[in-house]
Protein backbone atom coordinates (compact mmCIF):
# COMPACT_ATOMS: atom_id res chain seq x y z
CA UNK A 1 0.00 0.00 0.00
CA UNK A 2 2.53 2.58 1.18
CA UNK A 3 4.35 1.70 -2.44
CA UNK A 4 1.56 2.70 -4.23
CA UNK A 5 0.26 -0.43 -5.50
CA UNK A 6 -3.34 -1.26 -5.84
CA UNK A 7 -2.67 -4.91 -6.96
CA UNK A 8 -1.81 -7.90 -4.73
CA UNK A 9 1.85 -9.60 -4.82
CA UNK A 10 1.81 -12.41 -7.04
CA UNK A 11 1.60 -15.74 -4.32
CA UNK A 12 4.57 -17.21 -2.66
CA UNK A 13 5.85 -20.44 -3.90
CA UNK A 14 4.92 -21.90 -1.18
CA UNK A 15 0.81 -21.08 -1.18
CA UNK A 16 1.22 -21.85 -4.70
CA UNK A 17 2.05 -25.06 -3.44
CA UNK A 18 0.00 -25.32 -1.07
CA UNK A 19 -3.12 -24.86 -3.32
CA UNK A 20 -1.79 -27.02 -5.87
CA UNK A 21 -1.46 -29.99 -2.79
CA UNK A 22 -5.11 -29.29 -1.53
CA UNK A 23 -4.29 -28.51 1.26
CA UNK A 24 -5.23 -25.08 1.35
CA UNK A 25 -8.06 -24.29 -1.35
CA UNK A 26 -8.20 -20.92 -3.65
CA UNK A 27 -11.45 -19.83 -1.13
CA UNK A 28 -9.07 -20.30 1.89
CA UNK A 29 -6.32 -18.45 0.75
CA UNK A 30 -9.03 -15.54 -0.50
CA UNK A 31 -10.47 -15.77 2.94
CA UNK A 32 -7.10 -15.56 4.95
CA UNK A 33 -5.82 -12.58 2.70
CA UNK A 34 -8.92 -10.38 2.93
CA UNK A 35 -8.56 -11.62 7.22
CA UNK A 36 -4.76 -10.02 7.20
CA UNK A 37 -5.74 -6.63 5.36
CA UNK A 38 -8.51 -6.09 7.54
CA UNK A 39 -6.13 -6.26 10.45
CA UNK A 40 -3.31 -4.40 8.69
CA UNK A 41 -5.59 -1.81 7.96
CA UNK A 42 -7.36 -1.26 11.40
CA UNK A 43 -3.63 -1.86 12.97
CA UNK A 44 -2.31 1.45 10.08
CA UNK A 45 -5.33 3.22 11.04
CA UNK A 46 -4.43 3.46 14.62
CA UNK A 47 -0.69 4.29 14.41
CA UNK A 48 -0.98 6.72 11.25
CA UNK A 49 -4.80 7.78 10.79
CA UNK A 50 -3.33 11.00 8.33
CA UNK A 51 -1.70 8.78 6.26
CA UNK A 52 -4.41 6.47 6.14
CA UNK A 53 -6.75 8.91 4.65
CA UNK A 54 -4.26 10.41 2.21
CA UNK A 55 -3.49 7.31 0.89
CA UNK A 56 -6.94 6.07 1.25
CA UNK A 57 -7.08 5.70 -3.16
CA UNK A 58 -4.31 2.97 -2.57
CA UNK A 59 -6.74 1.32 -0.12
CA UNK A 60 -8.50 -2.05 -2.08
CA UNK A 61 -11.93 -0.59 -2.62
CA UNK A 62 -13.98 -3.24 -0.43
CA UNK A 63 -11.58 -1.69 2.64
CA UNK A 64 -11.85 1.74 1.99
CA UNK A 65 -14.99 2.71 4.03
CA UNK A 66 -13.27 0.28 7.01
CA UNK A 67 -10.33 2.19 6.85
CA UNK A 68 -11.67 5.64 6.88
CA UNK A 69 -13.44 5.17 9.81
CA UNK A 70 -11.06 3.48 12.14
CA UNK A 71 -8.58 6.74 10.57
CA UNK A 72 -11.08 9.09 11.80
CA UNK A 73 -11.90 7.45 14.85
CA UNK A 74 -7.89 7.80 16.04
CA UNK A 75 -8.10 11.39 15.26
CA UNK A 76 -11.21 12.60 17.01
CA UNK A 77 -9.11 13.12 20.37
CA UNK A 78 -6.69 15.59 18.64
CA UNK A 79 -8.69 17.05 15.62
CA UNK A 80 -12.25 16.53 16.09
CA UNK A 81 -13.86 19.57 14.31
CA UNK A 82 -11.27 18.44 11.11
CA UNK A 83 -13.04 14.73 11.56
CA UNK A 84 -16.40 15.47 11.28
CA UNK A 85 -15.60 18.09 8.23
CA UNK A 86 -13.97 15.40 6.64
CA UNK A 87 -16.96 12.94 6.92
CA UNK A 88 -19.07 15.03 5.30
CA UNK A 89 -16.79 14.90 2.45
CA UNK A 90 -15.02 11.30 1.94
CA UNK A 91 -16.61 9.75 -0.60
CA UNK A 92 -14.89 6.51 0.19
CA UNK A 93 -17.29 6.03 3.24
CA UNK A 94 -20.28 5.01 1.30
CA UNK A 95 -23.55 3.96 3.04
CA UNK A 96 -21.72 4.04 6.27
CA UNK A 97 -21.49 8.02 6.44
CA UNK A 98 -24.47 9.07 8.37
CA UNK A 99 -23.08 6.03 10.98
CA UNK A 100 -19.59 7.02 10.97
CA UNK A 101 -21.14 10.70 11.81
CA UNK A 102 -22.47 9.18 14.87
CA UNK A 103 -20.02 7.35 16.18
CA UNK A 104 -17.76 10.02 15.64
CA UNK A 105 -19.67 13.02 17.33
CA UNK A 106 -20.04 10.34 20.38
CA UNK A 107 -16.20 9.30 20.45
CA UNK A 108 -15.94 13.66 21.23
CA UNK A 109 -18.82 13.70 23.22
CA UNK A 110 -16.69 12.10 25.29
CA UNK A 111 -13.83 13.89 25.45
CA UNK A 112 -15.00 17.19 25.11
CA UNK A 113 -18.78 17.52 25.83
CA UNK A 114 -19.21 21.01 25.71
CA UNK A 115 -17.32 21.74 22.51
CA UNK A 116 -19.30 18.55 20.87
CA UNK A 117 -22.38 19.69 21.81
CA UNK A 118 -21.65 23.45 20.28
CA UNK A 119 -20.46 21.91 17.35
CA UNK A 120 -23.78 19.84 16.92
CA UNK A 121 -25.73 23.22 18.26
CA UNK A 122 -24.40 25.02 15.44
CA UNK A 123 -23.06 22.61 11.93
CA UNK A 124 -25.23 22.96 9.09
CA UNK A 125 -28.48 20.66 8.45
CA UNK A 126 -26.55 17.42 7.52
CA UNK A 127 -28.50 15.23 5.06
CA UNK A 128 -30.04 11.79 6.01
CA UNK A 129 -28.68 12.20 9.98
CA UNK A 130 -31.59 14.08 12.21
CA UNK A 131 -30.15 16.96 14.33
CA UNK A 132 -30.92 14.79 17.86
CA UNK A 133 -29.00 11.71 16.52
CA UNK A 134 -26.20 13.52 17.35
CA UNK A 135 -27.57 15.74 20.23
CA UNK A 136 -28.59 12.98 22.59
CA UNK A 137 -24.86 11.65 22.92
CA UNK A 138 -23.43 15.09 23.15
CA UNK A 139 -26.35 16.34 25.88
CA UNK A 140 -25.52 12.77 27.79
CA UNK A 141 -22.10 13.16 27.73
CA UNK A 142 -22.51 16.23 29.30
CA UNK A 143 -24.82 15.52 32.01
CA UNK A 144 -21.74 14.48 34.78
CA UNK A 145 -20.12 17.98 33.74
CA UNK A 146 -22.88 20.25 33.78
CA UNK A 147 -26.26 18.82 34.14
CA UNK A 148 -27.98 22.10 34.29
CA UNK A 149 -26.54 23.18 30.81
CA UNK A 150 -27.57 20.10 29.32
CA UNK A 151 -31.44 20.30 30.60
CA UNK A 152 -31.84 23.40 29.59
CA UNK A 153 -30.07 22.52 25.92
CA UNK A 154 -32.27 20.06 26.17
CA UNK A 155 -35.84 21.64 26.80
CA UNK A 156 -35.05 24.14 23.70
CA UNK A 157 -35.40 21.38 21.09
CA UNK A 158 -37.94 19.89 18.97
CA UNK A 159 -38.10 17.07 20.51
CA UNK A 160 -37.03 18.51 24.16
CA UNK A 161 -39.83 15.81 26.23
CA UNK A 162 -37.40 12.84 25.19
CA UNK A 163 -34.12 14.32 25.78
CA UNK A 164 -35.19 15.86 29.06
CA UNK A 165 -36.10 12.82 30.18
CA UNK A 166 -33.25 11.29 28.89
CA UNK A 167 -30.25 13.74 30.73
CA UNK A 168 -32.48 13.41 34.15
CA UNK A 169 -32.17 9.21 33.70
CA UNK A 170 -28.41 9.65 32.53
CA UNK A 171 -27.58 11.73 36.06
CA UNK A 172 -30.01 9.09 38.06
CA UNK A 173 -27.62 6.71 36.92
CA UNK A 174 -24.74 8.16 38.64
CA UNK A 175 -26.47 10.09 40.93
CA UNK A 176 -29.64 9.95 42.18
CA UNK A 177 -29.78 12.47 44.55
CA UNK A 178 -28.69 15.35 42.57
CA UNK A 179 -31.25 13.96 39.50
CA UNK A 180 -33.86 14.26 42.52
CA UNK A 181 -33.14 17.80 42.82
CA UNK A 182 -33.15 18.33 39.19
CA UNK A 183 -36.38 16.88 38.73
CA UNK A 184 -38.53 19.65 39.37
CA UNK A 185 -36.90 21.72 36.35
CA UNK A 186 -37.87 19.52 33.67
CA UNK A 187 -41.15 20.49 31.40
CA UNK A 188 -44.56 18.98 32.93
CA UNK A 189 -44.11 17.09 29.01
CA UNK A 190 -40.98 15.39 30.53
CA UNK A 191 -42.00 14.75 34.14
CA UNK A 192 -43.87 11.52 33.28
CA UNK A 193 -40.77 9.69 31.88
CA UNK A 194 -38.60 11.14 33.58
CA UNK A 195 -40.30 10.55 37.27
CA UNK A 196 -40.44 7.10 36.13
CA UNK A 197 -37.07 6.84 34.96
CA UNK A 198 -35.56 7.61 38.17
CA UNK A 199 -38.38 6.18 40.12
CA UNK A 200 -36.67 2.51 38.12
CA UNK A 201 -33.14 3.57 39.18
CA UNK A 202 -34.35 3.73 42.55
CA UNK A 203 -36.43 0.30 42.66
CA UNK A 204 -32.64 -1.29 41.01
CA UNK A 205 -30.49 0.51 44.42
CA UNK A 206 -33.28 -1.50 46.75
CA UNK A 207 -34.99 1.73 47.64
CA UNK A 208 -38.71 0.82 47.09
CA UNK A 209 -40.70 3.08 49.30
CA UNK A 210 -38.64 6.28 47.76
CA UNK A 211 -39.64 5.12 44.59
CA UNK A 212 -43.23 4.50 45.57
CA UNK A 213 -43.53 7.87 46.69
CA UNK A 214 -42.24 9.62 43.78
CA UNK A 215 -44.65 7.83 41.70
CA UNK A 216 -47.78 8.53 44.12
CA UNK A 217 -47.02 11.97 43.86
CA UNK A 218 -46.60 12.37 40.18
CA UNK A 219 -49.71 10.28 39.93
CA UNK A 220 -51.74 13.17 42.69
CA UNK A 221 -50.10 16.38 41.13
CA UNK A 222 -50.77 15.15 37.07
CA UNK A 223 -54.03 15.90 35.88
CA UNK A 224 -53.55 12.74 33.63
CA UNK A 225 -55.29 9.36 35.54
CA UNK A 226 -52.59 7.39 33.52
CA UNK A 227 -49.30 9.45 34.49
CA UNK A 228 -47.83 6.65 36.07
CA UNK A 229 -47.62 3.27 34.34
CA UNK A 230 -47.51 1.22 37.10
CA UNK A 231 -46.96 -2.24 35.47
CA UNK A 232 -43.82 -0.68 33.30
CA UNK A 233 -42.68 0.49 36.74
CA UNK A 234 -43.39 -2.67 39.32
CA UNK A 235 -41.61 -4.52 36.12
CA UNK A 236 -38.32 -3.02 36.76
CA UNK A 237 -39.10 -3.85 40.28
CA UNK A 238 -39.68 -7.02 39.94
CA UNK A 239 -36.84 -7.34 37.72
CA UNK A 240 -34.44 -5.89 40.53
CA UNK A 241 -35.62 -7.73 43.15
CA UNK A 242 -38.53 -9.94 43.32
CA UNK A 243 -38.47 -11.13 46.72
CA UNK A 244 -38.79 -8.07 48.10
CA UNK A 245 -41.82 -6.72 45.90
CA UNK A 246 -43.54 -10.01 47.31
CA UNK A 247 -42.92 -9.14 50.80
CA UNK A 248 -44.39 -5.79 49.74
CA UNK A 249 -47.55 -7.05 47.88
CA UNK A 250 -49.95 -7.17 50.92
CA UNK A 251 -48.74 -3.69 51.79
CA UNK A 252 -50.20 -1.57 48.79
CA UNK A 253 -53.21 -0.55 48.12
CA UNK A 254 -55.02 -2.55 46.33
CA UNK A 255 -54.47 -0.94 42.70
CA UNK A 256 -50.83 -0.95 43.40
CA UNK A 257 -51.15 -4.48 44.24
CA UNK A 258 -52.46 -5.88 41.58
CA UNK A 259 -49.89 -4.24 39.33
CA UNK A 260 -47.28 -5.20 41.48
CA UNK A 261 -48.55 -9.10 40.85
CA UNK A 262 -48.77 -8.97 37.71
CA UNK A 263 -45.67 -7.89 36.88
CA UNK A 264 -44.13 -10.73 39.00
CA UNK A 265 -45.87 -13.26 37.17
CA UNK A 266 -45.28 -11.71 33.85
CA UNK A 267 -41.45 -11.22 35.42
CA UNK A 268 -39.84 -14.83 35.31
CA UNK A 269 -38.66 -14.95 38.90
CA UNK A 270 -36.82 -18.52 40.08
CA UNK A 271 -36.10 -16.81 43.62
CA UNK A 272 -39.61 -17.28 44.32
CA UNK A 273 -41.04 -20.58 45.17
CA UNK A 274 -43.96 -21.81 43.74
CA UNK A 275 -46.38 -21.73 46.49
CA UNK A 276 -45.35 -17.76 46.09
CA UNK A 277 -45.52 -17.95 42.54
CA UNK A 278 -49.53 -19.16 43.10
CA UNK A 279 -50.50 -16.65 44.95
CA UNK A 280 -48.92 -13.93 42.81
CA UNK A 281 -51.25 -15.26 39.82
CA UNK A 282 -54.85 -15.97 42.49
CA UNK A 283 -54.07 -11.68 42.91
CA UNK A 284 -53.42 -11.37 39.31
CA UNK A 285 -56.13 -12.69 38.39
CA UNK A 286 -58.89 -11.80 40.55
CA UNK A 287 -58.16 -8.46 38.25
CA UNK A 288 -58.12 -4.49 38.81
CA UNK A 289 -59.83 -3.02 41.63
Amino acid sequence: IQNGSTTSPEPLNKQTELRESGIVSPRDVAYMTDVVQELLLKSWSVLEPSSVLERIEQVPRKLQALACERALSALVATEPERVVELIQSLRHLGSTKERSLWRIVSQWSGVDPSAALDWVLTAPNIEHVPSEDLLRPALIALVLEDAERALEVASKQQNAASLEAGVIEELARSDVEAALELLPSVSQEAEGWATQYVARILFNAGEADRALQLLSQLEESSENPEAVNWFMSFLGWASANPVQLFERLDDLPPKLRYWGAHALDYNFAPSLTQEQMDYVRAIREEGPP
